[in-house]
């Protein structure tokens, strides 16, 4: 067992989680990405993450599966920086582009 994972069940035992207990699940598979590395669905799914809650709704079923696959796929540190640049207004991606936008607005 590695380190990292030592302090991850450290964490939930101290969180009051039992890790045998915890159900784990992974991300659905996608027939666009079927390769064994799944960078490209990462991206693709933060992306469609964050289309899918400006048209319908961060609570939405369907942006929440996609929330599921990218927190499930993309590593943690990605996510972080791709936060940090989209409130910083400097990422590139469809959900930020300046279409998408007027797109929105017609419909």
């Amino acid at each position: 067992m590695s380190v990292g994972t030592v302090e991850a069940i450290s964490e939930l035992v101290a969180a009051g989680i039992n890790p045998k207990e915890e159900k784990l699940e992974t991300a659905e598979p996608d027939p666009r990405s079927p390769n064994q590395n799944q960078t490209k669905n990462c991206w693709t799914s933060y992306n469609e993450f964050l289309l899918c809650t400006k048209v319908k709704g961060e609570d939405n079923e369907l942006c929440q599966r996609f929330a599921n696959t990218y927190r499930s796929l993309c590593p943690k540190i990605w996510i972080e920086k791709w936060e940090e640049q989209r409130g910083r207004g400097n990422i590139r991606s469809p959900a930020s582009s300046r279409l998408f936008n007027r797109l929105l607005v017609r419909y």
